[in-house]
């Protein structure tokens, strides 16, 4: 029987996905904070915060596994 994977608004949560996904999304971000515009910018600013609660969600299920 296949278990079904726990995502945060679609991206796994697994702890090796989730490692990789938030680099690429770090890198990004930061690669959009380089430019010299603010709408790219301010898409920086929102990947920035939906890593945190991406990062925060898998913390999460990490710690839910550990008990």
């Amino acid at each position: 029987m296949s278990q079904k994977i726990k995502t945060f608004n679609g991206l796994s949560i697994h702890p090796c996905d989730a490692f990789k996904n938030i680099s690429s999304i770090v890198e990004t971000a930061s690669l959009l904070s380089a430019v010299d515009d603010d709408e790219y910018r301010e898409i920086s600013d929102i990947l920035l915060a939906f890593v945190c609660n991406y990062a925060t969600a898998a913390h999460e299920l990490t710690l839910e596994k550990l008990k």
